[in-house]
């Protein structure tokens, strides 16, 4: 079902290609790191992205916390010199809370303004039926509009989506 979904939102955004990989939801832990770099390396270099975004590494869902690392092995400047940036988004409802002391809830840094997408966003996530949640969780359509606005407010803009960048190279300033 969240296949069909995923491609179904990929038509409408479009997206030009999908990649899927057979890792079991909510038990990464049970697979192989060096299973899940080879699927994420394999992508990055079939694709040879410039900018690269994954999950928050300090994310309370521990499969984000592995894509996300082996999304950094992935895209080692010597393994995948092309790509120039890397940024950390945040998932509500997972990258906000932080269950390692020692580390930091999610705080971003670069803002990118999307009030003139933010309708069309929001449809996408309407569309993911079987992942519909209701306000007030942070996942549903009515949050994500909040937490937009709300994000792009603290930087005087309309909307916005944030990041944390992992890595910026070779960007001329």
């Amino acid at each position: 079902m969240l296949r069909k979904e995923a491609r179904e939102v990929h038509k409408y955004l479009p997206s030009t290609e999908t990649f899927f990989c057979d890792f079991p939801s909510l038990n990464m832990d049970t697979v192989p790191k060096r299973d899940i770099n080879h699927a994420i390396e394999e992508v990055v270099q079939k694709i040879k992205p410039s900018i690269v975004f994954t999950h928050f590494s300090n994310d309370i869902n521990s499969d984000h916390r592995l894509v996300s690392e082996a999304t950094a092995v992935a895209c080692r400047p010597y393994a995948a010199p092309f790509v120039k940036q890397i940024y950390c988004y945040e998932v509500m409802s997972a990258a906000e809370w932080s269950t390692n002391a020692n580390s930091s809830a999610f705080i971003p840094i670069c803002y990118n303004d999307i009030a003139k997408y933010l309708d069309k966003k929001l449809k996408a996530l309407s569309m993911y039926k079987s992942q519909e949640k209701h306000y007030p969780h942070t996942r549903s359509v009515k949050s994500v509009e909040c937490h937009a606005s709300y994000r792009g407010n603290t930087v005087g803009m309309e909307a916005a989506e944030c990041f944390y960048p992992l890595r910026i190279r070779g960007i001329d300033i």
